[in-house]
């Protein structure tokens, strides 16, 4: 079979497009913020952005306990592309990101065809270890991961195979065709409890 140059350069430019083909869950371009919470509790944040999706981003600040008198304080920068949070001493605290809601952040199903998708890859840093979770949505099932990243203070990209959510699925209603919600959940690990980490980046590849 005969190859023209004009056919090389389409097969270049859509391998191109299959190799680094991505969906951006969220960059933290848009829908900035400063939040400060410190008391029992939780607060929540809903910002919209071009850039995030489902267009809405939800975060909860959550306090357990603050016998010091402490303080979290969690903001999104867009001139800088992160999330970032400082979290006080001894402060049982959790921060969490949820995708599928509204401006009220009331649940408003994705309906997220991921499943040509390989992994789901976050960029983080962090100057103590954290507990990461990530939870997934579909219909009436879901799934979970969780990894304990140690500390970094340069960027990292933890990439997580979408077949290990296959594989931790709770029931047979959970598919990456049909993704309903994304949720990840930071929180610290060891006796101090505090915590500064940033996320700079969320997206499939």
């Amino acid at each position: 079979m005969k190859i023209t140059f004009f056919s090389l350069v389409l097969m270049l430019v859509f391998a191109g497009q299959t190799v680094h083909a991505q969906l951006i869950v969220d960059d933290f371009k848009t829908g900035g913020f400063v939040a400060e919470h410190s008391t029992t509790g939780y607060k929540d944040i809903v910002k919209q952005g071009a850039s995030i999706l489902g267009k809405f981003r939800f975060v909860r600040l959550q306090i357990n306990d603050n016998v010091f008198k402490q303080k979290m304080q969690v903001s999104v920068q867009p001139e800088t592309g992160a999330l970032v949070a400082s979290i006080g001493y001894k402060l049982p605290q959790k921060v969490e990101l949820k995708y599928g809601v509204d401006a009220k952040g009331a649940n408003v199903p994705l309906n997220l065809n991921v499943s040509k998708f390989s992994k789901l890859n976050i960029e983080f840093e962090g100057l103590r270890p954290t507990n990461f979770n990530v939870v997934v949505f579909s219909t009436v099932d879901r799934s979970q991961y969780s990894e304990n990243l140690e500390e970094s203070v340069d960027s990292r990209v933890v990439s997580i195979p979408l077949t290990d959510f296959v594989a931790n699925k709770t029931g047979p209603g959970f598919s990456l065709s049909d993704i309903d919600y994304i949720v990840f959940v930071m929180q610290p690990i060891g006796y101090l409890l505090c915590n500064d980490f940033a996320i700079k980046k969320i997206w499939f590849e």
